[in-house]
């Protein structure tokens, strides 16, 4: 179960942990993938203001009193909260939702298990191509694989939801441990890939 700890925002002049320009992950009811909205004005204990995204069909689920779930990353955590819309707004290319200020925001731990930190050699199968990394975090639950792009042929067509194989030798062990895994999360840079990997324990 998520760790959650409710933090009321208290009255009207006290402001939520976020600065114009913030990111924010928005999930309208009626809709199965969150979409990226940036805070550009906000009222504090009254009203946010967000600019989302051309994304089509979106503008069917913007009406006044839809439900909105909303997440974003501040000081190295994240935060959450419910709302609903009170104004949409489309002129042009802008696309601007109000949406009323939250009563309660919570914070999330995400991981639903304590996760160990790592660095173990490790390899990755993906179809027909291998990658050499280190395993960067372990949990009962799945892992982190990190690794170099030149270790292989298609890093970076990897997707998220997809099957893998990854293997590696746990300290005081013989026999190597094999997993299959299907990839919950990317991070890419110039030079390398990070996998949040799940175990496919079935």
């Amino acid at each position: 179960m998520n760790i959650e700890k409710v933090i009321k925002t208290g009255t009207q002049a006290q402001r939520l942990n976020l600065e114009i320009g913030a990111k924010l992950m928005t999930t309208f009811k009626g809709q199965d993938m969150a979409v990226k909205a940036l805070l550009i004005g906000m009222e504090p204990g009254v009203f946010l203001v967000l600019k989302l995204p051309e994304i089509i069909g979106l503008k069917d689920l913007l009406f006044e009193g839809n439900q909105t779930s909303v997440r974003y990353i501040s000081w190295g955590m994240v935060f959450g909260f419910k709302t609903q819309i009170l104004d949409y707004v489309k002129e042009d290319d802008l696309n601007l939702v109000v949406l009323s200020y939250p009563k309660t925001v919570k914070t999330y731990d995400l991981r639903k298990e304590p996760r160990t930190e790592s660095f173990l050699p490790a390899a990755l199968n993906v179809e027909e191509d291998n990658f050499a990394g280190f395993l960067m975090g372990l949990s009962p639950g799945g892992c982190r694989f990190s690794f170099d792009k030149s270790s292989g042929k298609s890093g970076f067509d990897i997707k998220i939801g997809q099957k893998v194989k990854i293997s590696f030798k746990l300290p005081g062990l013989e026999s190597t441990q094999k997993f299959v895994c299907k990839t919950q999360n990317i991070q890419r840079d110039n030079d390398s890939l990070s996998l949040g990997l799940q175990f496919d324990l079935e």
